[in-house]
């Protein structure tokens, strides 16, 4: 069995910046228009069998402090996982 992680972290380990902005990570576009990416993530995709993500559910002062389960499916993934159960409120270790 092969683990796949596919994942949006800035280098110093946090998703948003200091002013707690997402900016940085949508100057790309969408990851199929990107030139440099549009083919990689497609192959990704192809290669699993089921996928599981998080939504970020925060207010816009405090994004990542909450998070709330959500099912993902997209098209080319062959079984996408049901993620149904509550989730607790989640701060990561590194959280500014």
């Amino acid at each position: 069995m092969k683990t796949q992680y596919y994942t949006a972290t800035s280098v110093d380990g946090y998703i948003a910046d200091k002013e707690n902005s997402l900016d940085w990570l949508f100057q790309f576009g969408d990851i199929e228009e990107n030139e440099d990416l549009k083919d990689d993530y497609p192959q990704f995709i192809s290669q699993i069998g089921a996928a599981a993500t998080k939504e970020v559910d925060a207010p816009d002062d405090r994004p990542g402090e909450r998070l709330k389960d959500e099912s993902v499916a997209d098209e080319r993934c062959p079984r996408p996982l049901e993620v149904r159960r509550p989730s607790p409120v989640l701060r990561p270790p590194n959280a500014r």
